[in-house]
This record gives structure tokens, C-alpha cells and sequence, in this order.
């Protein structure tokens, strides 16, 4: 069972006497009150109830402290203010507080101890017919926490609703709303409880609310104009579900790990004129699921802003679906971008709007004239996908060997190519920025891979590329040679390079040209890269690097001519790509432990599981076997990604951007490997964006420009070019900014400010020389980094 960890954190408080330190708003309680009526040990008035017996219309009531038994009616205009945590308790009986016919403040309390009929529906806090503000108080223990029936215009504020420690088809609602128009509920915190509920009940503002732990983290019927913002839905069957009703809008909020066997983020059936912008969908079987909305057919639900990341499904669209739009979303790794519940195809819905569609991470296409949007359209194309769609216990496949086979046929032999779920005509090429919604909690990513599915993450555009090889004959390694106690061992001896046929050239390219319709990617580009030789692709975004990777491998129909060690990749592709390894900027999280997806690999590419085992022992991961790959480190996986590279032992090493997503120490690891294999013998042709990178590992560079080479440069020619533009930035640790500026004005620098950042040109690399000289003046450095452009 999961923590109650709210609870255990009120007994802690409750225990330690903490709340008598201060009031809702922080501050010392002072020696005397407003009150018309104080209740305390040593008061005239000792008890509630005797107060509430005494009080007259209007009243303040203060109580201070103690254990008041329920259960309590209120049924005049009053304001009950609670000071030093007072609790009113049912013991276990019926409604614990009712408030009726009257307008009342309740603030300071804890109530408790509801009974357990929910036919009675014992509730913590009645409001019926009346006007209520119920602000700062614990409910605890209770069936129903907050039910507020006929009684608009009432505020929910700043409460801790807690439900009963029993199973979740015995509890009540943490907050139930039934006719109450206006109402405003508000920073509440309600989990472990059934619902969150508003019924028959317009105009509503639920915000900045945390709802989690329950069946419904939040349901909205017959709702019209509610404002639903900045709430965190999570850990429910159901984030928030909205049926049957008008005008919501839904913006800002966190719909996270809702995993109910039909349920997930958010739920619209039957809603008109809804606006959803700026949400994040993380982690839930399915991120949205829309059934019959709009139903008005002159309305249009735009989408626009919404992070859909990590789901199982990030949308799940009934077929008769219409008239939604969606624009300027991001759609992050996603098991599934867009299923279709039932079958059937989609119709009549719009994915970009005003020439903007929506980021997909799964996205292969380019951006040659740098505008931010993809020049060729992105499809939803995929046949097991589609499978799915219409057998959904097949997901129990998913990222499976099998699955990849399914699609992998689906690409290569037309007959079986599924139809389109959908396509959008201008998707971004990068995730659009998010407003208003807090930074994203990292552990839940791979606890979402980890669980989701009972098969693991393969990235179809990498790991194949790098499984596919000759297929052989070979005698294979039992499991012994994967068990936990082969951990960490000695590096072994470097692998011989594969035997290739000699030839003049590693990899030749002659007059290589690639268009995507009229736009060219990559124009008319020759090189050559010796044996053993190591050279880099260097230039901006659009400038072709990728593009020439991907006709390497031949995955990309080209003009021109490729030869991989005189081998042609057109026509002999199996022969060529046996030679290559490719590492991808990024291998996918998968489920699959370590060891079962290196016999994988290695028995797509003929090799033996001996040999993949000595490659894991080569990259030092050898001790990772029974790891899942979803729980590597950023250079763990990158370490991986290599390891399964070099299983068949290839004589050309393709990397795109290696080292794009690692952190300092993993990007210097990674390096030391890779020097380690070129001074072995093996030929590498990667891409990067980091010079520092090119410096260590190139043996020459070639410049990328808009898909054309425009020169080959020596690493000191490069290093020099760098060195022109270099920037030393330094950040101060104190004030003492004139100072800083007079001490290397002194040298003859020229220095930019930035309140305590200062920018210096370099004409040399003498660094030591700067900081000496702040370390004379007096000051303190906290950071400085070097900055090259070319």
C-alpha cells in the first residue's frame, strides 16, 4: 500500500505542538482577540458547544485548542476561528460538522472521525444551503471530506483533505460539490479518497489544487464555464474527466501517473467550447481521451501548448471525433502518439493551424531554410500501431522483437503498409516553450518506461540500424556467459578490426546529393576517409551531417555514388552496412535488460553472444547485464550504445552528435573510448556541435554549410578559427565589478557587463594571466568558461 505520508506529516505536527506556534499567516497569535466569544481550559467558556449555545448571529467565535466531540450544527451567521490546532472529533459517527441556512467562516480546525456510511454520506464538513468560506483547516479520517450542496458562492481555501485509511470502492468524495454556482476552491490538497466531484455547478474555479491518490483526481459534470488551472492530477485511475458540459477551460495543470485500466490524464465526453492549452500529460495510459467532443458541429476545440510525454498513448481519439485542432503541442516519446479507440479512421481534425503544427520526437524529416518547421510533413505510419488499434491486448508486444519485425516489413514491402492514422503538414522542429506550468519531476520518466509495457524500448531508427548485418552461422554462448556474477572485470584485449577487402578509401562519397521534393538537403558533396582515419562533420543545424549518416547506412535514396570500403550501399546494402556501426545521439529507454538486448543484437547481426558479452566487457558495462537500459546513466547509455555498435566487429564507426546528451565527466569518458578505437585502427565519420569534442578526436574536419562541404580544415586550422572568435566569460562571486574592470582594462582587455558577469575578447589563451590579475585585485571569481565560435 502506498505511504500515507500526509497523514504521518499531521501526527508529527499534531504531536510536536507545533501549530500553536502560529496562526494561518504565520505570525505569533497575540495575547488577545476580537472575538466575541472565547473558548478555552481557562476561559469562562471551556467547550464548543457551549459557545454555539451562547453565540448570537454575527458573532466571532475563537477557539483555542483542545478536543471538541461532534457531532457540531451550525445554523447562524457566525465565524469559527480555530487557534492553536482546536479538533473536532465524531469519533466515528455520523457528519461530523454541519453548517445549514446560515453564512459561516471556518478557519483553524481540524475535524475528524467521520463515520462510514455511505449511504448517510458521513461527511467532515456539511455545507447545505448556506454560504460557507472554509479556509485552512485539516480534515482527517473522513468518508466524505468537504460537501457542499446548494450553497453558491461558498470558497474552498487551503484545506488538507485526508480520506479513510480503507479500500477505495468504501470511500466517500474528498470533495464533493452539488448545485453551487460561483464556488472557488482553491490550493486544496485532497487524496485518498474516491473523488473530487462538481455537479449541476456553473461558473466554478478550481486552482492550484493538488488532487492525487484517488479514482477521479477531478470530475466535472453539467459544469458550464469552469475554470479548471494550475492543478497537479496524480496518481489517479482518472487525472480529471469532464462530461456533459460548456465553456471550460482547462489550462496549466499536471496531469501525471494516472494508470486506471480505461482512464489516464484527461477525459472530455459530450464538452463544448473547451479551451485546453498549456498542459502536461506525463506518464498516463493515455495522455487525452476525447469521445464525442464537440458535439455542436459549428464549434472547434483548438489544443494548443500541451506537453504530451512518456504516456502509453498520448491521445486516444473515438473515430467519430471531430473538429479538434492541434497546434503547437509536444509529443516526447510517447509508446503511442495517437490511438484509435475502436478502430475506424479519423476525420475532419486539424494538426496545424495557421501553418504550425506540433513537435514529435519520432520525427525524421529537416528544416533546410531554418524556419523552425519541418519542410516534409510528419506521418503517423506505423503497422503494429495500427495493430494495436484494433487488438489491443497486442500492446503486451510492444517495443518487442516482434514488433519491430512487423514494421520493419511494413517499410520495406509496400503490400503491407498500414493506411495513415493522420498526418501533420508542418510539424516543428523543436518542442515549443511551455508557460505556466512547474519543471517537470525526472524520476518518473523511468519509472513510466520501466512499467509501462512487458516489453522494451528499441529505438527503430538506431538499434536497427545497428542490428541489421550478415546473417551467419555461428555457434552461440549459453546464459552463463549474461549472469549477475560476471560484474565488473578487467578490460579485454581490443577486438581485431573486421576483415574487409583493401581498398584506397574507408568510406568515398562522389558528388553525393539528397532533395526532399524541391528543397536540397545535401549538395553535391565528395570526400574521402582513410583507414584508421578519424574526421568530423562540423556546421549548424540544416546543414546536412544527419542527412549524410542516414545515406551512408542506406536508409536515404541518394544521388551520387557512396562506397564502404568499395562496397556500394545500393546495391549491396547488406554488405555495406555488416561493415558499420552506428551510434546514435541517443539510445531510446527500454525495459529490456542489458544483457538480453545485447543477444539480440548480436544474433541479428550473425555475431555470437560471446562476442557481445566481450563487447560489454570492452566499454566496462559488462557489470550492467541485469540492469534494465531505461535505468542507465546518460553515459552509461551512451557506453552501451557503442558496446552494441562494435558487436560484429565493423571497420567504420558512424556517430551522430555522440556526445550531445552528456554531462562533463560523460562526455570525457566517451571520448577516451573512442581515442582508444581510433588508435586501434578503426575508422570513424561523426558529427558534432561541440569543438572541444572535435579537437580531442578529429584528424581533420570537414565544414558543413546549408548541405554543402565548403572545406576540409586541419584540427590547427580549426583550433586557430576558434581561437579568433574565443570569449572568456567570467562570473564574480562578489561586487567588486570596477574593480574587475580596472584590472583588466590594465591588461588591455576590453570587457562587457552584465551585472556580475563580465565578457572579455581573447587575444591568446593566457587565462591564467586574467585570473591572476582578479586574484590580485581583490577578486573573487565564482565561474569562467571559454566561449569559440567560428
Amino acid at each position: 500500500m502506498r505511504p500515507r505520508a500526509s497523514r504521518f506529516a499531521i501526527a508529527i505536527i499534531l504531536t510536536l505542538g507545533l501549530l500553536p506556534l502560529v496562526n494561518l499567516s504565520g505570525q505569533a497569535q497575540p495575547a488577545t482577540t476580537d472575538a466575541d466569544l472565547l473558548v478555552c481550559d481557562t476561559c469562562e467558556i471551556t467547550t464548543l458547544a457551549e459557545a454555539l449555545e451562547s453565540a448570537v448571529p454575527g458573532d466571532v467565535i475563537e477557539v483555542r485548542g483542545g478536543t471538541h466531540p461532534g457531532p457540531v450544527v451550525i445554523e447562524m451567521d457566525l465565524v469559527l476561528r480555530g487557534v492553536d490546532n482546536p479538533v473536532i472529533d465524531g469519533k466515528g459517527e455520523g457528519t461530523v460538522l454541519t453548517i445549514r441556512n446560515a453564512t459561516v467562516t471556518l478557519t483553524g480546525f481540524t475535524v475528524r472521525g467521520t463515520g462510514t456510511s455511505l449511504h448517510r454520506e458521513d461527511s467532515a464538513v456539511l455545507v447545505d444551503s448556506a454560504q460557507a468560506t472554509i479556509q485552512g483547516n485539516i480534515i482527517d479520517d473522513a468518508l466524505f471530506g468537504l460537501y457542499v450542496k446548494n450553497s453558491p458562492h461558498t470558497i474552498l481555501r487551503d484545506n488538507t483533505v485526508i480520506g479513510k485509511n480503507i479500500p477505495v470502492a468504501s470511500r466517500g468524495d474528498g470533495i464533493r460539490v452539488w448545485y453551487c454556482d460561483d464556488i472557488i476552491i482553491e490550493n486544496n490538497i485532497a487524496q485518498d479518497g474516491r473523488d473530487v466531484i462538481l455537479w449541476y455547478s456553473d461558473r466554478g474555479i478550481v486552482r492550484d489544487n493538488q488532487f492525487d491518490y484517488g479514482r477521479y483526481g477531478l470530475h466535472l459534470m453539467f459544469s458550464d464555464g469552469t475554470l479548471i488551472e494550475s492543478n497537479s492530477l496524480r496518481g489517479n485511475s482518472i487525472g480529471l474527466y469532464v462530461m456533459y458540459s460548456r465553456d471550460v477551460v482547462i489550462r496549466t495543470n499536471s496531469m501525471s501517473d494516472n494508470h486506471g485500466p480505461s482512464g489516464g490524464g484527461l477525459g472530455l465526453k459530450d464538452v463544448d467550447g473547451a479551451e485546453i492549452t498549456s498542459n502536461r500529460f506525463v506518464n498516463n495510459r493515455i495522455g487525452a481521451q476525447i469521445d464525442t467532443s464537440p458535439r455542436e458541429p459549428n464549434l472547434e476545440h483548438v489544443w494548443s501548448g500541451n506537453v504530451f510525454a512518456y504516456n502509453e498513448a498520448a491521445l486516444g481519439l473515438m473515430p467519430a471525433v471531430r473538429h479538434n485542432t492541434f497546434t503547437d503541442n509536444a509529443f516526447i516519446d510517447n509508446m503511442e502518439n495517437v490511438t484509435i479507440l475502436g478502430g475506424g479512421q479519423l476525420r475532419d481534425l486539424s494538426w496545424a493551424l495557421d501553418g504550425r503544427g506540433n513537435y514529435w520526437s519520432d520525427y525524421v524529416g529537416y528544416d533546410a531554410d531554418g524556419d523552425g518547421i519541418g519542410d516534409v510533413p510528419y506521418k503517423s505510419q506505423q503497422l503494429f500501431e495500427s495493430l494495436m488499434d484494433q487488438h489491443p491486448q497486442l500492446r503486451l508486444f510492444i517495443f518487442s522483437p516482434a514488433a519491430m519485425a512487423i514494421d520493419f516489413a511494413a517499410r520495406a514491402f509496400p503490400a503491407v503498409q498500414p493506411r495513415e492514422k493522420f498526418t501533420d503538414p508542418a510539424p516543428l522542429m523543436s518542442p515549443p516553450a511551455t508557460v505556466g506550468l512547474p519543471p517537470v519531476e525526472q524520476a518518473a520518466t523511468w519509472t513510466r518506461i520501466a512499467g509501462a509495457a512487458g516489453g522494451g524500448a528499441v529505438s527503430i531508427g538506431a538499434l536497427f540500424l545497428i542490428a541489421r548485418g550478415r546473417r551467419k552461422d555461428t555457434p552461440t554462448a549459453t546464459d552463463d556467459d549474461f549472469t549477475e556474477q560476471d560484474t565488473v572485470m578487467p578490460a579485454a584485449e581490443p577486438a581485431p578490426v573486421m576483415a574487409i577487402p583493401p581498398a584506397e578509401s574507408a568510406v568515398a562519397v562522389t558528388s553525393l546529393t539528397k532533395r526532399y521534393g524541391d528543397a536540397v538537403a545535401v549538395d553535391d558533396v565528395s570526400f574521402d576517409v582513410a583507414p584508421g582515419e578519424a574526421v568530423a562533420m562540423w556546421g549548424p543545424n540544416g546543414a546536412g551531417k544527419t542527412t549524410i549518416l542516414r545515406c551512408l547506412l542506406g536508409i536515404a535514396r541518394f544521388d551520387g555514388e557512396i562506397r564502404i570500403h568499395g562496397i556500394d550501399p545500393v546495391s549491396d546494402g547488406r554488405a555495406a552496412r555488416a561493415a558499420i556501426g552506428f551510434v546514435p545521439q541517443d539510445l531510446a529507454p527500454s525495459a529490456v535488460p542489458v544483457g538480453e538486448m545485447a543477444r539480440f543484437i548480436a544474433r541479428l547481426k550473425g555475431a555470437t553472444d560471446s562476442d557481445a558479452l566481450h563487447q560489454l566487457e570492452r566499454l566496462g558495462i559488462a557489470d550492467q547485464v541485469a540492469k534494465p537500459v531505461a535505468a542507465l546513466s546518460g553515459g552509461m547509455k551512451q557506453r552501451l550504445a557503442l558496446a552494441l555498435a562494435l558487436i560484429g566487429e565493423p571497420a567504420v564507426m558512424l556517430l551522430d552528435e555522440p556526445t550531445a546528451n552528456l554531462d562533463a565527466a560523460g562526455r570525457a569518458g566517451l571520448l577516451d573510448l573512442l581515442q582508444q578505437l581510433r588508435r586501434d585502427g578503426l575508422t570513424i565519420l561523426f558529427s558534432s556541435h561541440r569543438p572541444d569534442d572535435v579537437l580531442a578526436l578529429a584528424d581533420r574536419i570537414l565544414m558543413m554549410e546549408r548541405g554543402k562541404l565548403t572545406r576540409s580544415v586541419t584540427p590547427e586550422a580549426f583550433a586557430s578559427q576558434l581561437d579568433a572568435g574565443a570569449r572568456l566569460v567570467i562570473t564574480l562571486s562578489n561586487g567588486h565589478v570596477a574593480e574587475a574592470v580596472t584590472a583588466l582594462e590594465t591588461l588591455g582587455y576590453s570587457t562587457m557587463v552584465d551585472g556580475k558577469v563580465l565578457t572579455i575578447a581573447l587575444q591568446t589563451q593566457e587565462k591564467a594571466q586574467v585570473l591572476t590579475a582578479l586574484a590580485r585585485a581583490g577578486v573573487d571569481v565564482h565561474d569562467f568558461e571559454v566561449e569559440r565560435t567560428l
